[in-house]
């Protein structure tokens, strides 16, 4: 499959832009194959030559699942004499940065921790500000989420949440359904352990219980028609270091990065240095090191050329 980036030189596009539109291409071949008798349909998507090229067409390339704790903001704004909501609002153009720059670094995926179900304990001003914080900023953004390709999804539960914000989310994630550009799935009153116990009701007596299928049943528990792949790269900003029940489940294998930037300072660069950071690691699941590296390959071919 050759062109991509040619195709989008000549519309003075970024070459990734190319193959973007290339993964367009190859939907439309695979839907139209059998109508033709093609039993068989062999693509070539990656050379090992292909590492050669500039990394960040490289990382284009790939569809990592990266999450983020989205820590810091209170302390950002309490640094500054700003009341902690005034922090909250910074976060939210941080995540606006974040997932403009998303797909251009080859993340297909991306879950933000907006709201834990701890959070209800903070103070209930603090926390009806978050609840409109997030109700208009999904009522602003959806039209642009839209507009790039970006799917959004919420998992965590929805029953506490106030009508108005569970129609916001509904409605954003009915509007961007087509979205293939970026996966984004936003945390909210979520619970790893919480999600964990609901998907194991969800289990019938007579079912065989494999990794495969819980994973299904812990989509499910969360709002998910699929679930999610497993967290490849979890970033925590604003300098601590725990998960706080934050996708237990998903991030067993997870490369883990504990940054001090507070998350309204957190920008394109800081995460293009998280990727890079991810891939100069050695990822070993479970087994020795030449091993391992086979199996990171493995995994990390799977994801290609659907960007």
């Amino acid at each position: 499959m050759d062109g991509n980036g040619r195709w989008a030189g000549a519309r003075g596009m970024p070459r990734t832009a190319g193959h973007r539109a290339g993964a367009d291409a190859v939907r439309r071949v695979v839907e139209a194959a059998p109508e033709f008798g093609i039993g068989t349909l062999s693509l070539f998507a990656f050379s090992s030559d292909n590492w050669k090229r500039p990394k960040r067409e490289v990382w284009a390339l790939m569809r990592l699942h990266v999450a983020i704790i989205m820590d810091g903001n209170g302390r950002w704004a309490t640094a500054r004499g700003l009341p902690r909501t005034a922090g909250h609002r910074a976060g939210a153009d941080a995540v606006r940065r974040v997932i403009e720059a998303a797909p251009h670094l080859g993340v297909g995926t991306l879950t933000l921790f907006a709201f834990s179900s701890d959070n209800w304990k903070r103070p209930k001003r603090e926390v009806w500000a978050l609840m409109r914080l997030l109700h208009g900023y999904l009522r602003a953004e959806t039209k642009r989420c839209v507009a790039h390709g970006v799917r959004v999804g919420f998992i965590g539960r929805r029953d506490r949440l106030p009508p108005p914000l569970r129609a916001e989310v509904e409605a954003a994630e009915k509007a961007t359904i087509g979205g293939d550009a970026l996966h984004l799935r936003i945390a909210v009153d979520y619970s790893a352990r919480d999600s964990i116990l609901r998907a194991a009701e969800l289990v019938r007596g007579d079912e065989e219980v494999t990794r495969e299928n819980f994973a299904r049943l812990l989509g499910e528990a969360c709002h998910e028609i699929v679930p999610a792949p497993d967290v490849d790269l979890l970033i925590r900003t604003g300098g601590e270091r725990r998960l706080s029940d934050f996708l237990l489940w998903e991030c067993a294998y997870a490369e883990m990065l504990f940054v001090a930037v507070m998350w309204p300072d957190f920008d394109k660069s800081d995460l293009e240095r998280a990727v890079e950071d991810f891939y100069n690691r050695e990822r070993r699941f479970g087994c020795v090191p030449e091993k391992a590296k086979m199996a990171g390959n493995v995994q990390s071919v799977s994801k290609l050329g659907t960007s």
